[in-house]
């Protein structure tokens, strides 16, 4: 794949369409072009229309529309509209609107709107809002509004609000306001305020 540093936004306008992958370092760039884009560094880039952008080190990204964004190292993504989002490493996603992230490593991702997040590994998830979280290994979710979880494996959720809970496998739950939880595997729940459980199986609860 042949690549191309930019180094302003003038590079990139000229080069928007290029045949290969557009690196950027350092400085602001506005990125809605069809050439995929490499930012690293301490780069920015503001990516709209269908731009997608691979981020690592500590480059920002701020994606909107139908952008997909793949970020590693320290990247921090804000994305919204329908942005897709892959994280990890220790990258820091904001997601929004109908935004869908899948995040593992030691990713970060606070999620609101109708974004989606798929969380594994050591991942950190705060969601609000009507946002969908599905989290597994030894992910950590914080849930509240009226957010939705399904967690399995050896994930935490802390639910509040009217977050509704699908916990399974080894999952830890502490639930509180009017949260709902359904629990089966080995599943552990804590529950306080007016929350509801469902469970079966080998099921903790703690009321």
């Amino acid at each position: 794949m042949k690549t191309l540093e930019i180094h302003n936004q003038e590079d990139y306008d000229a080069n928007k369409d290029f045949d290969g992958i557009l690196i950027i370092k350092a400085g602001l760039v506005r990125a809605s072009g069809n050439a995929p884009v490499w930012a690293s560094g301490n780069a920015t880039v503001m990516a709209s229309g269908n731009a997608a952008v691979m981020a690592s080190g500590n480059a920002a990204v701020m994606a909107w529309d139908n952008t997909t964004v793949e970020a590693s190292g320290n990247a921090a993504v804000m994305a919204s509209g329908n942005a897709t989002v892959g994280a990890s490493g220790n990258a820091t996603v904001r997601a929004s609107g109908n935004a869908t992230v899948g995040a593992w490593g030691n990713a970060t991702v606070m999620a609101w709107g109708n974004a989606t997040v798929m969380a594994w590994g050591n991942a950190t998830i705060r969601a609000s809002g009507n946002a969908t979280i599905r989290a597994s290994g030894n992910a950590t979710v914080e849930a509240w509004d009226n957010s939705t979880v399904g967690a399995w494996d050896n994930a935490t959720v802390r639910a509040s609000g009217n977050a509704t809970v699908r916990a399974s496998g080894n999952a830890t739950v502490e639930a509180s306001g009017n949260a709902t939880v359904m629990t089966s595997g080995n599943a552990t729940v804590m529950t306080s305020g007016n929350a509801t459980v469902m469970a079966w199986d080998n099921a903790a609860v703690e009321a």
